[in-house]
């Protein structure tokens, strides 16, 4: 109920006063006196649609769908059409129904639900009223502007069923009565809130009832407003904010959020008196800030530095991070968050969360959410009294553990219960169909359906509905922006020294080489671009450092999606910000005008395995119910056993889901919001500019793999260049300046980089692809060696590499053997895993020469690189080189072993370059 909107029963009153949460304010009008001119007008509505009401009624007859597709159409060519829709029964419109809640104690429908007071959005003097078939009116009033913008989700939904059974429910014209006043003037006393006091007013007929403020309503207690903001590389993050942002706006849970990327927020607009801020944030790679909340931080730290201690007086926060202790920063950045906040001035109200990825993310963080509401509700009690004096030296009133224990079970009680929480954005004009003549879909492949015999009813632990951030206008065709992503230009567009994520360069592939045997199942490309017309330093790129590149999504899947959301590729929209959400502009990695096609082409993730408010969100949009209870379960907190095995085991596409759930029939706005963006992937760089001066390579390995179910799935950009450059190469348009071109850019690395001085001992392990980075490293050593003065003696350089066998996939053989032929690297160790009778993994190769490692390890200036697997091979190859220290070093053992690995991370001389 993201609108402003009351739904009243007819026994109650009129709202006179603004009224608490609980309360109304005094006595206006009683609405249960029904006057003559309400029953003619409904008549009159009724004579007017006879012809509409008959065209409807055989549409009827047909599937659901159908009535949907009628609607919507209607709606399309005009908004306001809905006035006329009427004889729709409920049943019908679930996806445009609210879920009414139901009280406790009476186990009736409460229907009683507001998101702001009744007297904040009057807007004009045109109202209407529900009346079903049976002769029960409910009240719901809405203005015509109002209206407009709930046309699509704002229905309440099994209004009269306890009464009404399965009754149609009728649209009313009515004339707001004039001696009904709503800025609480012509009321008496108002009835109080919960936790709130009574209003003013002298008597049933007197004057100014003030109404109560009690905390139980939409907004929170105090009216203030919980700002939850993330940074996410991978979507952990965002996944959690926005998870935790709707459960906080839910009904019953009593505060009023919004969520946003850090990045779409100013620093300056957050930081001010009285605000209640919560952080989730992970940390990337060597300690970077991720992508999209960059800017926002490196922005705080600075305000925090030059106006310590009063940037952030009267700011209450906490932070919840996310990491993985396989990485060497692990928490870098939720940690800096920390400083960086403390530095300001700003005051933590709940200590802050570190999330193991490795010991189990989601699971941590729900008992960290459920801890978080009792010290977020003192805090928002608190932040009135901060913004009105931010230095106050008090802080908010510490919550015992007895209550943090009451409000996690009443957290575990809510969190089960189902909540809608919508807003405006869903909208303005329903989505365009596509044209009838657009062809059958190409053939991708969908995974089988396993629906859940569940009932709703019978779920536990139902996330609350995130509320859609942005709202769509459909415009006529436009200059649309530019996709992909990128320019041909020597510099960026911008104006700035180098090319990056936002503006990264279109590289023409200057040759590309299969390096696995054609009969194998791995596919594993070395693919060369060309960056020589890049400016000076544009693309400058070293050993160690990565190639960032933009994807684009499957056009088969692409033209599937948009069939079954019967969506026009080639219709164009643009996006704002649903009220109260933002100023920036919403959704940056969607640039507007843009068109359907493009969208779903280049910045919707289609193929990543579906979160949990994505799943939420089109259990929202089914109409039948046990395809909407099968959704549910799947994002409940009960149903983790289902999500792993047919979520994260089947790794479901967009595509599959919708197809499973026939009724499912998503806003375009909310999936625009609900789906994670289609990010760059990074691969190390395997040349070094010395041997290879502007064109940086990579070693692509072509994800292709099977589910349980034996569908077969496919990375996303290996998949796309491999199609893409056998297209080219058909042409021999490989290596031509307008050959085929890829959106990319040059990602820095940290420690992960070559020693400067020759002399200093180093080993690298690099099995399967790993190696790639090693190849740049060994080029750059190479070249070092032959500026070496003359009598200057080179450091010990080993390398360990593994894979299947010498004949099906030993990646960048004649190159390595090279090295290994001219004293590049001292030793080549090499693992084959499936050419004897056990197989052999590179930290066996380290066990085997434990006691040569331990040496070089230990030596002065010595350098120690992996880079690889994370899961497996990077855990099994630390614990190899433990064992190796704790036995041939003496006085060292297995702890003091894991200390001097600890120390030498620190020290940047072991690195790891890993992934999962």
């Amino acid at each position: 109920v993201g609108c402003a909107w009351r739904l009243r029963q007819m026994g109650n009153n009129a709202s006179g006063g603004g009224g608490g949460s609980g309360g109304g304010g005094g006595s206006g009008k009683d609405f249960n006196k029904k006057d003559s001119s309400n029953k003619d007008a409904a008549h009159k509505v009724r004579l007017a649609d006879e012809k509409r009401r008959a065209a409807l009624a055989a549409e009827r007859k047909k599937d659901i769908q159908s009535v949907k597709r009628y609607w919507k159409s209607e709606v399309a060519k005009d908004p306001m059409a809905i006035l006329q829709l009427t004889d729709i029964p409920l049943k019908d419109m679930r996806e445009y129904c609210e879920k009414v809640f139901t009280d406790e104690k009476t186990g009736k429908h409460d229907l009683n639900i507001l998101r702001q007071t009744f007297s904040e959005r009057v807007d004009t003097g045109k109202w209407f009223s529900w009346k079903c078939d049976a002769g029960c009116v409910e009240a719901v009033h809405h203005s015509e502007v109002e209206l407009r913008q709930c046309i699509e989700m704002h229905f309440p939904r099994d209004v009269c069923r306890d009464t009404c059974g399965d009754a149609n429910v009728w649209l009313i014209p009515m004339a707001l009565p004039t001696d009904v006043n709503l800025s609480g003037n012509a009321g008496g006393k108002g009835e109080a809130g919960s936790g709130g006091s009574d209003g003013g007013g002298s008597d049933s007929s007197g004057s100014d009832g003030g109404g109560g403020t009690g905390s139980n309503g939409a907004g929170s207690s105090s009216g203030t407003e919980v700002h939850f903001l993330y940074g996410s590389q991978t979507g952990n993050a965002t996944e959690i904010c926005k998870a935790m942002a709707a459960e906080a706006a839910a009904v019953g849970r009593g505060f009023t959020a919004r969520c946003n990327a850090m990045n779409e927020v100013a620093v300056t607009d957050v930081l001010t008196p009285g605000a209640v801020l919560v952080f989730v944030v992970s940390s990337t790679g060597d300690g970077d800030a991720p992508d999209n909340c960059d800017a926002f931080f490196t922005r705080l730290k600075r305000v925090a530095k030059k106006e310590a201690g009063t940037i952030g007086l009267g700011v209450q926060y906490s932070v919840l991070g996310l990491g993985d202790q396989n990485y060497s920063a692990f928490m870098g950045i939720p940690r800096s968050f920390t400083m960086a906040m403390e530095k300001a001035g700003a005051t933590a109200f709940y200590p802050r969360g570190e999330a193991d990825d490795t010991l189990g993310l989601y699971e941590y963080c729900e008992t960290w959410q459920d801890g978080l509401w009792a010290p977020l509700k003192s805090a928002t009690e608190f932040a009135p009294a901060l913004k009105a004096n931010p230095e106050l030296g008090a802080k908010p009133p510490k919550v015992s553990a007895a209550a943090a224990a009451a409000a996690a079970e009443k957290s575990a009680e809510a969190s089960s219960t189902m909540t809608t929480a919508t807003d405006d954005a869903a909208a303005v004009v329903a989505s365009p169909k596509a044209p009838a003549a657009a062809g059958a879909a190409p053939a991708v492949p969908v995974a089988v359906s396993v629906m859940a015999n569940v009932a709703e009813s019978d779920l536990t632990g139902v996330p609350a509905l995130p509320a859609c951030r942005v709202a769509v206008t459909w415009s006529p065709e436009s200059a649309a922006a530019v996709y992909p992503l990128g320019g041909c230009g020597a510099s960026p567009p911008s104006g700035a020294a180098a090319f990056t994520p936002e503006e990264p360069y279109l590289a023409p592939v200057a040759a590309c080489e299969l390096m696995t045997d054609p009969a194998s199942d791995r596919r594993v490309l070395h693919v060369e671009f060309d960056l020589t017309d890049a400016a000076p330093g544009a693309a400058t790129f070293e050993p160690g450092d990565s190639l960032g590149v933009w994807p684009v999504n499957d056009p088969a899947l692409v033209h599937a999606v948009a069939a079954r959301l019967g969506l026009d590729l080639d219709a164009f929209f643009t996006l704002r910000w649903a009220e109260g959400q933002g100023a920036a502009p919403p959704l940056p990695h969607v640039r507007c005008p843009a068109t359907v096609r493009a969208a779903l082409s280049h910045t919707l993730d289609l193929t990543g395995q579906p979160r949990k408010s994505l799943l939420r969100v089109l259990a929202e949009a089914c109409s039948e119910p046990a395809e909407r209870a099968d959704l549910l379960l799947l994002c409940s907190r009960g149903g983790k056993e289902a999500y792993a095995a047919r979520i994260a085991g089947e790794a479901p596409t967009l595509l599959d889901l919708l197809d499973q759930h026939p009724s499912c029939t998503p806003g375009w706005a909310e999936l625009l919001d609900a789906l994670q963006p289609l990010q760059p992937r990074l691969y190390s760089i395997t040349t070094a500019p010395e041997a290879h001066p502007g064109r940086p390579a990579v070693a692509f390995s072509v994800v292709k793999y099977a589910v349980t179910s034996g569908v077969e799935r496919a990375g996303v950009a290996t998949n796309w260049i491999d199609r893409e450059i056998a297209a080219a190469a058909a042409k021999g348009r490989i290596g031509a300046k307008n050959g085929f071109k890829v959106p990319v850019y040059i990602k820095r690395a940290g420690p992960f980089k070559p020693p400067e001085d020759p002399a200093a001992p180093v080993i690298m392990i690099g099995p399967g692809t790993g190696v790639a980075p090693f190849r740049g490293f060994l080029e750059r050593r190479r070249a070092q060696l032959q500026l070496m003065d003359v009598g200057a003696t080179a450091g010990p350089a080993w390398l360990f590499f593994g894979c299947r066998g010498a004949d099906e996939d030993f990646l960048y053989r004649q190159d390595l053997e090279g090295f290994a032929a001219d004293g590049t690297i001292s030793e080549l160790i090499t693992a084959f895993s499936r050419t004897g009778p056990e197989k052999v993994y590179v930290q066996h190769k380290l066990a085997e020469r434990a006691k040569e490692v331990a040496a070089m390890v230990t030596a002065a200036g010595a350098h120690v690189f992996v880079c690889g697997d994370g899961v497996g091979m990077a855990r099994d190859v630390h614990a190899a080189l433990v064992e190796a220290l704790a036995t041939h070093v003496t006085g060292m053992d297995a702890t003091g072993a894991a200390a001097a690995l600890a120390a030498m991370t620190k020290e940047g001389r072991y690195v790891r370059d890993i992934w999962s």
